[in-house]
């Protein structure tokens, strides 16, 4: 899973589609959704680096990223069959 795919997961869970970096990244890291190439976990500024190189997905206000749209494009209700709780 690459690191903007593991951001939208945490994401989608989320009601307001919303969180700092600093949540996301240590959500991640406790989930264990992303693993870098030295086996290292990603850390506040990576998640907000990512965030801000795909802007086709995420808002960042200098303090939240937010979720804009769902690339898997699945429904709430079916999503949990292609996404399972972590």
């Amino acid at each position: 899973m690459t690191l903007h795919e593991a951001m939208i997961r945490v994401l989608i869970t989320l009601p307001t589609k919303s969180a700092p970096a600093k949540f996301l990244s240590e959500t991640i890291k406790e989930k264990q959704l992303y693993h870098n190439q030295h086996g290292g976990f990603a850390d506040t500024i990576q998640v907000r680096t990512r965030a801000i190189n795909y802007p086709q997905y995420f808002e960042f206000d200098g303090k939240n990223i937010k979720l804009i749209r769902d690339p898997f494009n699945i429904p709430v209700k079916k999503r949990e069959k292609f996404l399972p709780p972590f």
